[in-house]
């Protein structure tokens, strides 16, 4: 690990040891200020995106399009920005807490727009459990009933190129890629954290099933590696026992 990583998260660490979880709080990444409540989230992001920098991608566009679906309080955005900076940004998150941070970190750049919507298969508002974390998530199982967090289909932001798009919404990237299907050819890089259980494989065959129908080419790795002795216990409570981060490059678009 390069020495710039291992002090920045000796200090994230001396601050989540200090218990403080609701006082804002601002840590220096790069050129760019990331604002922040809970310390033990900025640890983990900056883990993901930046040390291990897996939303790294290449484009020959001067101003690349990147849709950043579940945009949580931005780190994905000052990422892309620091890796593109005139890049074209559509920020979407519904979380109100979740929301306010990314608008305080997406205020020093340009050409950022952010919805505070939920990413869905119509725009008609979901029922949506806000947690002012990592967690938040639409509530699929009352996905027939609209509900009074505002939503944005998906479908209707990819009647254009897309050089990056980015979905974490936290158990609903399924329906929505599947209602995304015949746009999907627009997009040439997609990043998807799948969210499943170790008792519906059928969710992740789903998806997969997807990407091979439409000739877009995949690589997996394990996003929460939590059950070190699988045979002895593979089910997790309360949370999800498959996280995977899917990398797609779709071939159309080379």
């Amino acid at each position: 690990m390069l020495l710039k990583h291992r002090i920045l998260l000796w200090r994230l660490k001396l601050v989540n040891k200090s218990g403080d979880h609701q006082s804002l709080k601002r840590v220096k990444i790069g050129h760019s200020t990331v604002t922040y409540r809970k310390s033990e989230e900025v640890m983990h992001a900056y883990r993901e995106i930046f040390r291990d920098g897996s939303y790294t991608f290449k484009t020959t566009s001067d101003k690349p399009l990147i849709l950043d679906c579940g945009a949580h309080i931005g780190m994905s955005v000052v990422f892309f920005k620091q890796l593109f900076p005139a890049a074209r940004i559509i920020a979407f998150e519904p979380d109100k807490e979740n929301f306010y941070l990314l608008s305080e970190n997406a205020k020093q750049f340009s050409d950022i727009t952010l919805q505070q919507k939920a990413v869905w298969v119509h725009n008609d508002g979901v029922v949506f459990e806000e947690t002012g974390d990592m967690s938040s998530h639409i509530d699929t199982s009352a996905k027939a009933t609209t509900g009074g967090i505002p939503s944005a289909r998906l479908y209707d932001y990819l009647d254009q190129p897309v050089d990056m798009l980015k979905v974490d919404i936290e158990g609903a990237e399924l329906d929505v890629l599947w209602d995304c299907k015949d746009r999907l050819h627009n997009v040439k890089n997609l990043f998807v954290e799948f969210h499943g259980n170790a008792e519906e494989p059928q969710r992740l065959e789903s998806l997969l099933s997807l990407f091979r129908e439409l000739n877009i080419s995949y690589y997996i790795k394990q996003a929460n590696d939590w059950a070190p002795l699988p045979f002895v216990n593979m089910k997790l409570n309360g949370g999800w026992d498959v996280q995977l981060n899917i990398f797609c490059i779709n071939k159309s678009s080379e």
